[in-house]
């Protein structure tokens, strides 16, 4: 993962960087896709939006991609990617939500965002431009924020040390801080990342 301190190669040749960046924008349109369809098919109001932000921040990813393509005399595409892993990461993510089962939900997103995450951490490794490398690297601090705040959401997901990576409740989260004090700042940077997915996990599905 990119931490800031990726070992890079000594650099990609432009035929290489471009098969990176068009390789990416198709990953993110991918991704943007995968959560229209999954938008059109929740009937829950805090779900669609969620799916609402990750559509439109992809789609400024893919904008973002496109420039640097274009600024290296190259013709972005405007399709996403054929791989069948990609469309089924999709598909089980929309099944998740035809069974409004949401903890099943964020892991199918947690599982997409990772997968685009490991896109990411490659172009970074390749060497690229340095403007371009920004670019890649400031989309993959986006992605794995969007992995992060999600995974944070799932009350049982394990943190590095086996346990639940974001507490059950409040007090459980003052009783984690105080026992652990040099820890506070990450449990509340996790309770506010996964406060809001958290509250639509817990509440009962809308009736029909």
């Amino acid at each position: 993962m990119d931490d800031g301190r990726t070992t890079t190669s000594p650099g990609a040749s432009e035929a290489e960087t471009l098969r990176l960046l068009r390789g990416l924008a198709a990953q993110v349109r991918d991704s943007a896709a995968g959560y229209s369809k999954a938008q059109e098919e929740t009937t829950d109001a805090a779900l669609k939006a969620e799916f609402g932000h990750l559509i439109d921040e992809r789609e400024d990813m893919a904008e973002a991609l496109d420039e640097c393509l274009v600024g290296l005399g190259a013709t972005p595409g405007s399709t996403g990617t054929v791989l069948g892993a990609a469309h089924r990461l999709f598909l089980d993510l929309r099944r998740a939500v035809g069974r409004r089962d949401r903890e099943a939900i964020l892991r199918e997103i947690v599982r997409g965002e990772s997968v685009l995450e490991e896109a990411y951490d490659a172009a970074i490794r390749a060497g690229l431009p340095p403007e371009i490398h920004n670019t890649v690297r400031r989309q993959h601090r986006l992605a794995r924020r969007s992995r992060d705040r999600f995974r944070a959401a799932i009350p049982d997901w394990p943190g590095p040390d086996g346990r639940p990576l974001l507490p059950l409740t409040l007090a459980s989260a003052a009783t984690a801080v105080r026992r652990h004090p040099t820890a506070a700042a990450t449990a509340a940077a996790a309770l506010a990342a996964g406060f809001a997915a958290a509250l639509w996990l817990t509440r009962p599905p809308p009736r029909r």
